[in-house]
């Protein structure tokens, strides 16, 4: 991220844009911008409330708070189904594919439905256990991933919270705060939820603006 172009950026917007920023959009920005909007609050001399707000923003959400944005997720349609019959919850999977030489081995992340969940991890699973054993790392790394997507399954169905999504709430509150007025920007973030909190790292206003 180039911080000239944010300070510019910052310099030609409107005190009550500056403001709003500070207010409501702190915790969409990544942790290098938050010094810059503070400088540009000192320079136009607004309230020194402002930076006490930046603070408090930015601290560590409490337990309370983690669990209501996880509850605004478990809400939303299905990512996957598009269904809103049951409460969504996260997972994580493995998956290795062997070749002569190597093997490419990958952790991934998704928001969806228990029944949706089941499928992916159940895919990744099959995927792995044909063709993951053909090399020795792939051998080893299969025997891993078969083991954690087994352990995955009975976390899928939990109807609170389970530690796999409020880790990811805890770490992107800010997109969440961002998205949850909008079900097409919810839905949007939640399909491919680290792509787009790069987005809104990089450019928050556009996917405000959404």
């Amino acid at each position: 991220m180039d911080l000239e172009i944010i300070k510019n950026h910052y310099r030609s917007l409107s005190d009550t844009k500056i403001k709003d920023i500070a207010k409501f959009e702190a915790r969409a920005l990544r942790p290098e911008v938050i010094p810059v909007l503070k400088q540009e609050i000192i320079n136009r001399k607004l309230p020194e409330e402002l930076l006490d707000f930046l603070d408090r923003k930015l601290l560590r959400p409490t337990e309370l708070e983690i669990i209501n944005y996880c509850k605004i997720i478990q809400k939303q349609r299905c990512p996957s189904c598009y269904k809103r019959s049951t409460n969504l919850n996260a997972t994580n999977y493995k998956y290795v594919i062997s070749f002569l030489l190597g093997c490419v081995y990958r952790v991934k992340f998704k928001i969806a439905c228990p029944h949706c969940l089941n499928k992916q991890v159940r895919n990744a699973s099959i995927k792995t256990f044909l063709l993951g054993w053909w090399s020795f790392y792939g051998f080893i790394h299969t025997i891993d991933s078969l083991i954690f997507n087994f352990s995955m399954f009975r976390k899928h169905h939990h109807s609170i919270p389970n530690e796999t999504l409020k880790d990811f709430v805890c770490k992107n509150i800010s997109i969440i705060e961002a998205c949850k007025e909008s079900e097409l920007r919810m839905q949007d973030f939640l399909k491919n939820p680290h792509n787009n909190a790069r987005q809104l790292s990089i450019n928050p206003e556009e996917y405000y603006d959404r």
